[in-house]
């Protein structure tokens, strides 16, 4: 987990693609448009913080999904 605390509501430049739970996952807006995103992040919404990156939003998800369980 990442110290650093974030925001994603609002940010233009931000994709967010999938909610599971408190976690969300997004990725560069530019870049997943293009079809060029290798870097997914999870983000726990309600604290405000990044959980993890990945290299494809399917193990962004996996990931989230079993933080939930």
């Amino acid at each position: 987990m990442f110290s650093e605390k974030c925001k994603v509501q609002g940010l233009k430049g931000i994709k967010q693609l999938d909610r599971v739970g408190p976690y969300i996952v997004i990725t560069n807006r530019r870049l997943y448009e293009t079809g060029d995103s290798h870097r997914y992040v999870l983000v726990n919404e309600a604290q405000l913080w990044v959980d993890s990156i990945h290299s494809s939003k399917r193990a962004a998800v996996r990931f989230a999904q079993k933080r939930t369980q």
